[in-house]
Formats: C-alpha cells, structure tokens, sequence
C-alpha cells in the first residue's frame, strides 16, 4: 500500500460525534443543588446536613461520584414538612 492511497482513505474517513445527550428535568432551573446551596437555604452549617445524611434525617441527597447534591423541590418539600402546626396563643 502507498503512503498517497492511505492519506486518501484517512481523508475519506466522516468523524461522527455521539448526539449529544439531555438530562430532562435537571436542566435549567432543575438543576441539582451543591451541599453549599442547600446549607445557604436552609440557614444551617454543611456539617449539619452531613450528619443529618448519617442519621438519615434532613432533605434525600443523591451521592453523584464524591459529591453528594440535592433536588431543589425535594429540599423545599422536607422544609414543608418541618411547619410547626402548634395552634397560636
């Protein structure tokens, strides 16, 4: 084989990229929240939510690799749930 016939298939050769992929609903305003984020919202140390985490209590996290990151709607929800419903005096 010559070097002029191979360069000429190389040339010939179409480079395909994958298309590309979506998340959905963690695109936009749906994107999962840093341990930082979630600590700014609910006022708390990061410590905080990472005992929590231990004792499972606090909002679901989702540990993606080494970083552990929350769904925002999910994060208000548990909020919800911590209403005190005392009747006022």
């Amino acid at each position: 084989m010559s070097v002029a016939s191979k360069n000429e298939r190389i040339a010939t050769v179409k480079v395909t990229r994958p298309p590309e992929r979506r998340l959905g609903a963690i695109q936009g305003t749906d994107r999962l929240l840093m341990m930082a984020e979630v600590s700014d919202l609910l006022g708390i140390p990061i410590s905080t939510l990472y005992g929590w985490r231990y004792r499972r209590e606090g909002p679901a996290g989702y540990r993606i690799g080494r970083h552990v990151q929350y769904q925002r709607a999910e994060a208000e929800a548990w909020i919800e749930t911590q209403a005190d419903h005392r009747p006022v005096l």
